[in-house]
């Protein structure tokens, strides 16, 4: 039985998940082959699951975004943007840091 909400289903990979996610929320078809980092990151509370951060590069595009049932907004910006962004949780801010400082 799978989960709701932006969860895992069944047992399927992190990179699956956010392949599945991604299509549900936005209709946007990512190969797996663009995910270029993953890292895991644990739960501050101890008794829940930890979360994975994927970055992929879609250097052709991604095509029109259609909302499916679960998309609400979304938006382009430039990393910079999105670093600054009031709006942006902080944890994510920190996880695209991560992988700038690896990548960059």
């Amino acid at each position: 039985m799978g989960s709701s909400g932006g969860g895992r289903e069944d047992d399927e990979s992190p990179v699956e998940c956010a392949i599945r996610e991604t299509r549900e929320e936005f209709d946007i078809a990512v190969d797996p082959a663009w995910i270029v980092w993953t890292r895991y990151y644990p739960a501050q509370n101890t008794t829940a699951p930890g979360s994975y951060f994927l970055v992929g590069k879609l250097e052709e595009g991604f095509g029109p975004v259609r909302f499916g049932d679960e998309g609400q907004q979304w938006a382009m910006m430039s990393i910079a943007d999105f670093l600054n962004h009031p709006e942006v949780v902080e944890s994510l801010k920190s996880r695209l840091r991560d992988y700038l400082v690896e990548n960059t």
